[in-house]
């Protein structure tokens, strides 16, 4: 038990101290298939082929001396021959591709850490603004119930907290949104680790 305690905890602090946009490339699926793929084609350029070399001697048929003797000699050469599958070209083509996926991967991932982040800044700076614009329609209402401001002011006050409450909950909607936009970025046991960084920030 103590073990495991210990071992979410360094997963934790390691989580915390992460770049999120580092861990979707380092851990996207698309990025994975793309690069296991090229690795087992480009692991294999070369196929071989084979032909062996052998030679024999035959004695003429009813020859009894040597100076009679019939000899054939048959050869049969194997030669090595490496070819390649895919040309330099095609090869640095595929690791193209490959480095291309990961640069629109990072940049998708970018925007969607941003955009995640700024929904959750807002929302804190909006909750703020609401838990203090309730606190000042309280005192509006204490104001108005002995007579020091007009109904008109509470009920301004009141509306405006409703508006912003309101707002707040579509954004706090926007903000659940953009954490699955963000996670499902990777594969679905890597997204707890990928929440727990985004938590971090």
């Amino acid at each position: 038990m103590l073990l495991i305690s210990i071992f979410i905890l360094l997963l934790t602090s390691h989580a915390w101290g992460a770049d999120p946009v580092q861990f979707i490339v380092d851990h996207n699926p698309d990025i994975r298939l793309l690069r296991q793929f090229n690795s087992s084609i480009l692991s294999r350029l070369k196929i071989k082929t084979k032909a062996q070399a052998k030679y024999g001697h035959e004695v003429g048929w009813g020859d009894t001396t040597a100076d009679t003797n019939r000899a054939s000699w048959a050869y049969d050469f194997r030669v090595i021959a490496e070819m390649p599958l895919f040309s330099r070209k095609e090869a640095m083509e595929m690791r193209l591709r490959e480095f291309q996926l990961r640069r629109q991967i990072r940049r998708e991932a970018a925007q969607a850490v941003s955009r995640y982040r700024g929904l959750k800044r807002y929302i804190r700076r909006e909750e703020a603004i609401v838990e203090g614009l309730a606190a000042e329609c309280k005192w509006v209402e204490q104001r108005v119930q002995v007579g020091l401001e007009p109904q008109k002011v509470l009920m301004n006050c009141v509306l405006d907290l409703r508006e912003r409450v309101k707002n707040l909950e579509v954004k706090k909607e926007e903000l659940a949104d953009a954490l699955q936009g963000v996670l499902s970025l990777v594969e679905p046991e890597d997204r707890p680790v990928l929440k727990k960084i985004l938590e971090g920030y």
